[in-house]
């Protein structure tokens, strides 16, 4: 058995947890920025996240930040993560379901889409209680069908895996990023979940603040560890995904 049939999906699995993936597929935008070179952004079915093109220090410490956000973490918004984003933006493509451009925004399009955006996060701030809860609630039902996800690749995929490492398969290592992003995944929807209801019993912020760091310690060890796998696996990822 060989690890790129399984790339995509382990892949696509990571970009629904923690907003990093090597695809392009189902990108919504492209946001070219001066300080980061090209992002993409993509929401599906709920599942969001943003794409950094180029590697650097200084994308790798967004996407720490971005991944403990208190928007998406509890309520599934980026929308102040894109705000940070477009602030910064010289351009942004537009794409169709398909992958086609349908358009470009700069300027005057840009700023207004940040005010978008932050309007959104006043709308959040502004819910009522009811609402607060309703919208907590959602995202936890959500974090369970992501685990749920999760398991069904685990089950599918780590005894394979595990026999290709007890066997010092030319596999190997491939298998062994895979088994430790499956592991982190695992650490980063509990820690979420546990951040989600600190904010439900009313934490001391202090308590919520370490919930939120723990989800970025989580997601940033699952960021290193696709950073590595998609370099050992650069040919078949762009053979699948380009």
């Amino acid at each position: 058995m060989k690890l790129k049939g399984f790339v995509k999906m382990a892949a696509a699995m990571a970009a629904a947890l923690v907003l990093t993936v090597p695809v392009k597929a189902d990108a919504s935008e492209i946001i070219e920025s001066a300080e980061f070179g090209d992002i993409l952004v993509f929401d599906v079915e709920d599942m969001k996240g943003i794409v950094f093109a180029e590697e650097s220090d200084e994308a790798k410490q967004f996407i720490k930040e971005a991944a403990a956000d208190p928007y998406f973490v509890r309520y599934n918004y980026m929308d102040a993560t894109l705000a940070r984003l477009k602030a910064g933006a010289t351009s942004i493509t537009v794409l169709d379901d398909d992958g086609n451009v349908i358009g470009i925004k700069s300027g005057e399009a840009i700023r207004q889409d940040v005010m978008n955006h932050l309007a959104i996060v006043g709308t959040l701030n502004a819910m009522t209680p009811e609402e607060i809860q309703a919208m907590e609630n959602y995202q936890l039902a959500l974090i369970d069908e992501q685990e749920g996800m999760l398991g069904y690749i685990r089950e599918e995929m780590e005894a394979d895996l595990k026999e290709m490492i007890r066997n010092k398969d030319e596999e190997a290592e491939g298998a062994r990023l895979l088994l430790d992003i499956f592991q982190e995944l695992q650490k980063v929807l509990d820690a979420k979940r546990k951040t989600v209801h600190a904010y439900q019993q009313q934490a001391e912020p202090e308590k919520t603040q370490l919930a939120l760091l723990e989800v970025q310690d989580h997601a940033s060890k699952v960021q290193q560890s696709l950073l590595d796998f998609c370099k050992l696996y650069d040919a078949e990822l762009r053979e699948l995904f380009y």
